[in-house]
């Protein structure tokens, strides 16, 4: 197998079903179907583990779901592939919350405060978590 490869073309999937199946995966979570979202999700990690958003989309899946320790060790994978972006620090500050780990909210809130700085469309982001900060202090 080639580690560069995604398992979906060594399957002979095409993008087009991928993204029909990244669909079905949303939807369900907009249903609030979280247990078949996260079976969605998680066979679309295995057939693209280097695709972000399977991951993010997994682990909201699991967080939605209550299963805040789960979705925390899936929100670390997805930042490995994709460590600029905002969402999953934000993501596991609230896993964090939920699961009463102040220490471990608290970094994740800075983590996403430092990766939301740079982006001009979240502004408005940024001050909230900056705000959710200083009420920590």
């Amino acid at each position: 197998l080639s580690a560069q490869r995604p398992m979906y073309e060594l399957m002979n999937y095409t993008q087009k079903e991928i993204n029909k199946a990244q669909e079905i995966g949303k939807n369900l979570l907009r249903q609030n179907n979280f247990s078949e979202a996260k079976d969605v999700f998680y066979l679309l990690c295995f057939l693209d583990h280097f695709d972000f958003s399977n991951w993010l989309n997994l682990g909201k899946s699991e967080q939605l779901d209550h299963k805040y320790e789960e979705a925390l060790t899936i929100y670390q994978t997805a930042l490995h592939l994709k460590p600029e972006d905002p969402f999953a620090y934000i993501y596991s500050y609230q896993c964090s919350l939920k699961l009463d780990e102040k220490e471990a909210a608290e970094k994740w809130l800075r983590f996403a405060i430092e990766a939301c700085e740079p982006i001009e469309q979240l502004t408005d982001l940024t001050k909230k978590l900056k705000g959710a900060l200083n009420e920590k202090k």
